[in-house]
């Protein structure tokens, strides 16, 4: 299972949503607009699935397109 995270607007940092999904699952989910408490600025971010990413592992990250997905090392700040 991979974490599912969004970046924070303010500080562009990865942030943890607390939700977690395999790849297939988190393709075909509905998430309706949800909230966080951002731990990097503090702040409480809505978003929706277009807005998060799979956490795959330390060095990958997985950035949505529509319904595709592409795999970078180079996306990692």
């Amino acid at each position: 299972m991979a974490r599912v995270m969004i970046e924070c607007p303010s500080t562009g940092e990865p942030i943890f949503t607390g939700m977690t999904f395999d790849w297939p699952s988190f393709e075909n989910v509905k998430i309706g607009q949800k909230q966080v408490r951002c731990s990097s600025c503090g702040e409480d971010h809505k978003w929706k699935r277009p807005d998060a990413y799979l956490d795959l592992s330390s060095h990958t990250k997985c950035i949505i397109f529509g319904r595709g997905c592409e795999f970078s090392e180079d996306l990692i700040g």
